[in-house]
Parts: structure tokens; sequence; C-alpha cells
């Protein structure tokens, strides 16, 4: 299975359980002689229409002795990697869990894992580098599967634990998820009950420090010798403060646009230079960040959950670390609501106080939709304003910004 890409997050509804959540997934192929396949994957609405593909990938029908053939050079250099890591954990230098600990870490930090998922005995981890003795349940479901998925889980999410649990990722503000990969192959049929070990080395990429790469090799016990490998697995580093706006259950969709707070009657507030409308989305995008970034959530399925909404895989402690900052210019008023706005923009951007103009455009001050995102939790829970993610597609300048939040917020 190979080059897939999830642009978007599937989560399980939580309400009106009654009625189905239905997904489509497509496979198709312009040669049928190929041996290749396209998959997509589509949300079904109530219509029976299809939504843009959320995932795609790619079957490739291969040869698995090629494939242990290939892998077989490389046996011995991660049984090396895998000595070093127990010589570390002996000298007290790497760190060792045993099963309980390493998935109450899981859950803490991200996910809950049911019984059959949680494959892995033991792990033996150093910074970004890892491996773990796995043993497959021995209670398989009645399913009919090519691999079962609490299989694939049990030999393969070693890359997202030590993504979320390891001491050299700051895992109180920041969380990682992955995206795709770019080939996911087993050469032999995995059994119950079965033995391996995994071994994987997260690195940043050199084009964003957020994004990680890394090989899961998956070898069997008995032997070390490689039978399975996720290649080029892709995770990124999001701020926690939005772990529950990208996995939150969908809800109704509700009217779009922001909503406004009702205030009393009270005296005018002081003058300020007038600020343009609000100019509609189509004439002012925000710049994206790289793709698989799960941007497209901000102004779609984002837009309709409302703050707070739980998670459900697992509760997170999305806290922040609060930062002490100059006082804003005595020109950008007194403690307004608009002048807490534009410290914690100031706080999340590094951008100096004085660039904060009311011509100044949001796009050109660098805040991308993901920059946006976090920008508009902060807003949420630090000023009580409640606003969507589209606040700055809505109001793309400070002045736009400053006109909305000092009418109704003032």
């Amino acid at each position: 299975m190979a080059n897939l890409e999830v642009t978007k997050a599937l989560i399980a509804k939580k309400r009106d359980m009654d009625t189905p959540q239905s997904i489509q997934v497509t496979a198709s192929t312009t040669n049928i002689r190929s041996g290749v396949l396209d998959l997509t994957w589509q949300n079904v609405e109530a219509d029976g229409s299809c939504t843009e593909p959320f995932a795609t990938a790619k079957i490739i029908y291969g040869d698995a002795k090629q494939w242990l053939s290939a892998w077989s050079p490389m046996s011995h250099l991660i049984q090396s990697r895998i000595e070093s890591l127990e010589r570390l954990a002996v000298e007290g230098q790497a760190n060792r869990l045993s099963r309980n600990l390493a998935y109450t870490l899981f859950a803490s930090n991200l996910v809950d894992y049911a019984d059959k998922y949680r494959g892995m005995q033991s792990v033996v981890m150093n910074e970004l580098e890892a491996f773990a003795e796995v043993k497959l349940t021995e209670k398989p479901d009645s399913g009919t599967y090519a691999v079962p998925p609490y299989y694939i889980d049990s030999v393969a999410h070693l890359a997202g634990f030590i993504m979320n649990c390891s001491d050299s990722i700051d895992t109180k503000n920041n969380y990682c998820v992955t995206s795709g990969w770019k080939s996911m192959r087993f050469a032999e049929p995995m059994t119950p009950g079965a033995r391996y070990r995994s071994y994987v080395k997260m690195i940043p990429t050199k084009e964003d420090p957020a994004v990680f790469l890394g090989d899961v090799y998956i070898l069997k016990a008995e032997d070390n010798s490689i039978v399975g490998m996720v290649g080029g697995i892709h995770f990124r580093r999001f701020p926690r403060i939005l772990l529950n706006r990208f996995f939150s259950a969908p809800e109704p969709t509700k009217a779009s646009g922001q909503q406004a707070k009702p205030q009393p009657a009270k005296a005018a507030p002081k003058p300020v230079a007038p600020a343009p409308a609000p100019k509609p989305v189509a004439q002012k995008a925000m710049p994206a960040p790289k793709a698989q970034d799960f941007d497209n959530q901000s102004s779609s399925s984002l837009e309709s959950t409302p703050p707070g909404t739980p998670l459900l895989a697992a509760s997170a402690n999305t806290s922040s670390t609060s930062v002490n900052v100059i006082a804003a210019p005595a020109t950008k008023g007194g403690n307004g609501i608009m002048d807490k706005a534009l410290d914690i923009i100031a706080n999340e951007t590094g951008i100096d106080l004085a660039d904060l103009e009311d011509d100044a455009d949001f796009a050109n001050l660098g805040i991308d939709s993901l920059m946006s995102l976090v920008l508009v939790e902060k807003f949420q829970k630090e000023l009580d304003v409640k606003v969507n993610g589209s606040l700055f597609l809505d109001y793309p300048t400070i002045g736009d910004l400053r006109e909305w939040l000092e009418k109704y917020y003032g």
C-alpha cells in the first residue's frame, strides 16, 4: 500500500448513533494488467452523494520474495542499532518501558488503545530512536483481512509512540499525527501470537522542522530477519491547543460567519480610524502551509465544532504556558479587548506590536491557516470571544479585526 495521503481526520459521530455514518472506498485502475490500483476514501452524505476524498493511496501488487531479498542486507544493520539501544538501557541512558507503562503514557498523551491493539510488550527508547518487542494478540476477531488492523498497529505504531511520548519532544505543548506513508509492505502473513521486533528512528526534515520522517522495520523475533516495513512514515507536529479542534466529533452544519456576542447599550467607544469592509474570502486567501497539514479543516468541519468539545479517543491536557510581554504602545489604547488580542497575536507569532497597525494584512504578516487556528483558540480561551476558524479570512486586516471586536466585544 503506497503513497497514502490523509488530508482530513475521519472521526466517529457521538450523537444520533442510530443514523449510519457511511464512507465509500473506491478502487480503480486504467489498466487491469498494470498491477496498480488507485484508492480514494470519501464521506457519504445523507442524500447519498460523496464529498471530496479525505484520503488517497495506491495498491501495488508486488513480489514478496523480491522484498525479502532487498531487505536482507539491512537486517544486520537494524540488529546492531537494537543492540546499541539495549546497551544504552543497561547504562541508564535509554528509557525502558513495560507494556502497561508504555500504553498508559500513550493514552495520557494522545490515544487509548483497545487491548488487541496493544502488541508492544516492551519499549526501549532513546530520543527519537526506539525498538519494541511485539506479540500479536492470540484472540483475533471474526473479520476477514489481508492483515488485521490491530496487527498493523501493534508492529507499526512505535513511530507514533516515540513522536508523542519521547522526552525529546515538547509533548506538553505539542502533539504529532501521521498523514501517511510512502509504502507499507508485509512479505509474510501475520499469525495470532506471533512475536516480532519493531525498530524506527524518526528524523526532522530540513524543509520543515515540524515534519518528521522515518522507516519502521518489522523483524521476526526468532531470527531477526526483516519481514515487513512501513517506509517514509510522515508525522507533523501541531500545537496541542488545536487537538480538540482537529479531533472533535462531527456535528450538524451551522450557519457560517462569526457568532456576535450581544452587548447592552453603552456609551460610544472612542473613535478609531475607518476600517475597510471585510473582503470576501474569494478575494483574499490565506497562504496554506505545506501539504498534509490538515488546513482544509479550518473552513469546513472545524467551523461547526463548538469550543470545548471533548476528544473521542482520549482526553488531553491542552494547557499552555503564558508569556509576559511588553505592554502595547499608548497609541493602541489601554487594556481593551483589541489590545489583549494584539498581545496574543504578538506572543504567538513573534511579530513586534509596532508592526500590528490597522492597515497590516494578516497574510502579509505570515499568519498562515495553521497559525490562524492557534490564534482563534487563544481568543476563545483567553478573551472568551466566540469565533470560528475563518476569522482571519472574514477580517483580513488588523483594522477589520479591530472594527469587529470593538463592535461586539468592546
